[in-house]
């Protein structure tokens, strides 16, 4: 197919697949439905700027035919979701990632390295409720710092130049009065970009679903700690009915949504309850989030810290909800295979209420400010160069992290760089934790992750990626 060719047909895919989007809920039958998406997803081949995507199209469609679990959860989707989250689905995530390949092909080209999929927003430190080891270190009191409408709206439209699709925000609590407006005008006048936001979701009330449902490109993931118990006990009293009654509103207004969960040594076991899942999909939950608590931001516990055999039994969970469930977790730690290990410090970033811009939410290190520079930058810094670098030599994708699986690549980065801490205390990360962090880092290695990846059927798959090269992999640069 010429250039032309390819072109045309990608502008007009652009203009009529989310006409057809919107039309698939009228559709009766699961069956007339699959075979719908089997002729949209043949159609698709032609948008994809990278082969990879086209290798996940390919994917989609084996999971449709060998009717996978995850494709119950696609039928639910298209029932009970309204329209205008749909059509973000299709026309701000996927689309532009695919279209407009050409716009992360420049970049790679001109800078050296991948643009950043994915960028974390805390336009505030406030929130509602004061958690048990919050990583924001987050606080009741008006802090003087905070990211205005202007700044916010100033990193969206730079990270849209280099074709990021997604865009998450957290804080603080997003939701807080004091900075919902913003987010909302934020994410009204870039109608053409993917959010999502973590909430506590205690502050859902009837207004903001409304204004999620108009925005239709702003998805709430709301945070759990398991069942009742556990999450009062982290979280404070009455908090658990006051997710689920947000649950219930969300779910009856068709906004797409879904949880995140952080799990430490107390709550383990709730976090591996399958009926804990099947509460969260019944709730309307198409999507969830698992954390594994690390010793950084408020009061830092390493009691709090799963075991390593722990770690694993997480690991081995999240991939049977996958198959038994069809519920989408992605672990931020043990899902490294489906992002190519770290994305820290390139293909994702962090931007705190001060403006300190981090290679992750939860490495804590600086050395630019976004009201002194622009995201790109942060992006070119020695710290971020060397985290990029350190990527090269993951040993393996399920040990993806640059301080708790390779804390020496970590200290090496923050070092070199002279980067500073940007949270009271943060220094000790590669000081007095640093020991526990090989230790964590190499028994988890060698007694879960190698023979993991090495051996386990499930990532047979990604192990074939890797080896035939469609996944590109960071080459090292000089910094």
């Amino acid at each position: 197919m010429s250039k032309y060719a390819k072109l045309a047909g990608q502008r007009l895919a652009a203009r009529f697949l989310p006409i057809f989007i919107r039309l698939l809920p009228k559709l009766e039958s699961d069956q007339m439905l699959d075979r719908v998406f089997l002729s949209l997803i043949s159609w698709a081949k032609i948008l994809p700027h990278d082969a990879e995507h086209r290798v996940q199209l390919e994917q989609a469609a084996e999971f449709i035919r060998q009717r996978h679990p995850v494709v119950e959860v696609i039928h639910r989707m298209f029932r009970q979701i309204h329209p205008n989250f749909l059509s973000c689905l299709v026309q701000n995530l996927w689309m532009p990632l695919w279209v407009n390949g050409s716009v992360r092909q420049e970049f790679r080209e001109r800078e050296g390295f991948e643009p950043p999929f994915l960028a974390v927003i805390s336009p505030l430190k406030e929130c509602n409720l004061q958690c048990v080891g919050c990583y924001a270190d987050a606080s009741r009191e008006k802090q003087p710092e905070r990211l205005d409408f202007a700044t916010i709206d100033r990193i969206v439209t730079e990270l849209k130049s280099f074709g990021t699709p997604f865009i998450v925000f957290t804080g603080g609590e997003p939701t807080h009065p004091l900075i919902w407006d913003d987010i909302r005008r934020v994410c009204a006048k870039h109608h053409d970009q993917s959010f999502m936001m973590y909430t506590n979701g205690t502050l859902l009330d009837d207004e903001k679903v409304q204004d999620l449902l108009e925005l239709g490109n702003l998805s709430p993931a709301i945070s759990i700690e398991g069942w009742e118990a556990e999450t009062d006990a982290r979280r404070g009293k009455g908090v658990f009915k006051r997710v689920v009654e947000a649950m219930d509103r969300l779910r009856e207004a068709g906004v797409m949504f879904g949880f995140s969960l952080t799990y430490t040594s107390t709550n383990v076991q709730a976090a591996t309850d399958p009926r804990l899942i099947q509460f969260l999909a019944d709730k309307g939950a198409f999507y969830g989030w698992y954390f594994m608590y690390v010793p950084v931001g408020k009061d830092p516990d390493t009691n709090l810290v799963v075991s390593p055999a722990d770690r694993d039994r997480i690991r081995d969970f999240t991939w049977r909800m996958l198959r038994e469930k069809g519920m989408l977790i992605f672990d931020f730690w043990n899902s490294g295979h489906l992002s190519q290990g770290c994305i820290a410090g390139g293909r994702y970033l962090h931007i705190n209420n001060r403006g300190d811009v981090e290679p992750c939410v939860f490495l804590k290190f600086t050395t630019h400010n976004i009201h002194e520079c622009n995201v790109i930058d942060a992006l070119r810094s020695r710290l971020f160069c060397n985290l990029r670098n350190g990527q090269t030599h993951q040993r393996n994708p399920l040990v993806p992290c640059q301080f708790m699986d390779n804390p020496s690549s970590g200290k090496f980065a923050t070092d070199d760089s002279g980067a500073r801490p940007t949270e009271a205390g943060g220094e000790e990360l590669f000081r007095s934790l640093y020991p526990f962090l090989e230790k964590f880092a190499d028994d988890y290695y060698e007694n879960y992750a190698k023979p993991a990846w090495e051996r386990r059927e499930d990532y047979e798959y990604f192990r074939k990626i890797y080896a035939n090269g469609h996944w590109r992999q960071p080459r090292k640069i000089v910094c």
